[in-house]
């Protein structure tokens, strides 16, 4: 079987899509040409999300090929594949050795050089941020790297004395600009580390942290292994963002450089594109992975902090969305609830009506769909409410009473500024809020529930309530109307 394979590890790329539409005809003859040599009649092409729909120039120049051959029976089946992922390894799976991958670019080199066209050798590249020049160019193999930044545009347009270049959006590699006197021909590539052929090209600061962007690449790469045969390749990939995200949470030590180095050189013998990035910034940018492990500095102070997942950021009420999904998957939906009302007193009502910001904010969303977090927590309020209802929360002692069943429930203008600590729950290290900001949210759920002593009804826009009478005298009771709220008079037990 022929591969067309036009996926990238950068989206963001432009190279593919041009030669899909500008060069059908050649990409159409190269594979021609292969599958003749090989005898072979299915093809297939692998098409992204983001290029569904550009395979119909393609199918039009092999209609137009076989016509004009007067081919009638047609022994070719080409198959489009679309919704497809690049894989998790740098040149194909190492033990299919019955299909021939290839990107499209390459299918058009086949075509030219049977046709015996010469010229210069070189690649499409597509430059992003950090470059003067944006767009597609041809990157020359035959000339240095940093000889042709510097004649795009007029070179990098970011500070510092030498910037990082990062190559397929960091699932490539990256390298220092110092370090760009290299050939561009795929092995000289290969041996400074990087990627042989990258497809984007991007330049950050020199300030940059590397271990965040190594660990950002390797989770990516552990997203495409998803659905790639063999055992070891998931659980490696996963020792490596372990092992480099507790450099960056100050939990590690030396021998999580060594064992990093160890999993580098696995990585490259198994023939992952992970290698990449791990042994690229282990490589050139040793004293950065250093000082983590000595938990002495980051360039950007983004490590050593516990950050908030970027669901739990992007909730409005800040609810702490990864625990109350790891209670929900253990089966706890009263424990769910818990974390859950430690925020918002309505899990029900925001787990039918909410945007879910959340969901569009999810790490998941990039391979196989977000998690479902709205309707996980309206199914964990649904549970709680057939069972008996939601947890109630803990009030303490009023200071004015001698007992708490004496104590009468105060209305919700009656309470303090600030949260005292025997009422205040216990609040994950994620939260942003203030104790000031949580008085509202963790006092109205009791304060304001009805009981059956008393009732609540509205007249002329006025809310009054009768409530039964206590043991008290009539001289220490709060008035009854809270239109406004109470003065320092009429609220002695708000002021002790």
């Amino acid at each position: 079987m022929l591969v067309i394979d036009a996926t990238g590890l950068d989206v963001r790329a432009r190279g593919t899509a041009a030669v899909l539409d500008g060069a059908p005809r050649l990409l159409a003859e190269g594979v021609l040409i292969a599958a003749g040599l090989r005898d072979s009649r299915e093809v297939q092409l692998r098409l992204p999300a983001e290029l569904n729909g550009h395979e119909a120039a393609l199918l039009n120049a092999v209609d137009a090929i076989r016509s004009l051959a007067h081919v009638t029976t047609p022994r070719m089946q080409l198959e489009v594949q679309r919704d497809s992922h690049p894989g998790p390894w740098a040149e194909g799976p190492p033990a299919d050795a019955s299909r021939l991958i290839h990107t499209p670019e390459t299918w058009c080199r086949i075509a030219l050089l049977f046709a015996g066209a010469s010229g210069p050798e070189a690649s499409l590249l597509t430059l992003r941020r950090g470059i003067k020049q944006r767009g597609l160019v041809e990157l020359a193999q035959s000339q240095s790297l940093r000889r042709q930044i510097d004649a795009w545009g007029g070179g990098v347009e970011v500070a510092g004395q030498d910037p990082v270049l990062v190559f397929d959006d960091g699932l490539g590699g990256f390298l220092p600009l110092s370090a760009a006197d290299v050939s561009c021909r795929p092995l000289s590539l290969a041996s400074a580390g990087v990627v042989p052929v990258p497809s984007t090209l991007m330049v950050m600061a020199e300030g940059a942290c590397l271990l965040r962007q190594t660990r950002r690449a390797l989770y990516r790469h552990w997203q495409l292994a998803d659905n790639a045969e063999g055992d070891p390749v998931r659980p490696l990939l996963a020792r490596a963002g372990r092992l480099v995200a507790e450099l960056t949470l100050g939990r590690g030590d030396a021998a999580h450089l060594r064992a990093l180095d160890e999993v580098a050189l696995g990585l490259g013998v198994q023939g992952l594109a992970a290698a990449w990035p791990l042994g690229s910034s282990l490589r050139y940018y040793r004293e950065q992975w250093e000082r983590h492990a000595r938990r002495e500095s980051c360039p950007e102070g983004l490590c050593f902090e516990h950050q908030a997942a970027p669901c739990h950021g992007t909730c409005p009420a800040n609810i702490d969305i990864p625990s109350f999904i790891a209670h929900i998957g253990h089966g706890d939906y009263r424990a769910a609830i818990e974390v859950i009302r430690r925020d918002n007193p309505l899990p029900l009502t925001c787990g039918l009506v909410c945007p879910a910001p959340c969901e569009s904010a999810c790490v998941r969303g990039g391979s196989n769909g977000a998690v479902f977090i709205r309707p996980m927590k309206a199914k964990a309020a649904e549970h709680c409410l057939a069972d008996g209802g939601y947890p109630k929360p803990e009030i303490g002692r009023t200071a004015a009473s001698g007992s708490a069943s004496s104590a009468p429930v105060q209305p919700v203008s009656l309470l303090p500024t600030t949260c005292a600590p025997s009422v205040t729950r216990s609040r994950s290290w994620r939260s942003r809020r203030r104790p000031a900001e949580c008085c509202a949210t963790a006092f109205r759920p009791t304060a304001c529930r009805p009981t059956s002593s008393t009732r609540s009804s509205t007249r002329s826009g006025r809310s009054e309530s009768r409530s039964a009478p206590a043991p008290r005298s009539a001289a220490s009771m709060p008035s009854a109307r809270t239109t406004t709220p109470c003065s320092s008079a009429s609220a002695p037990s708000a002021r002790a």
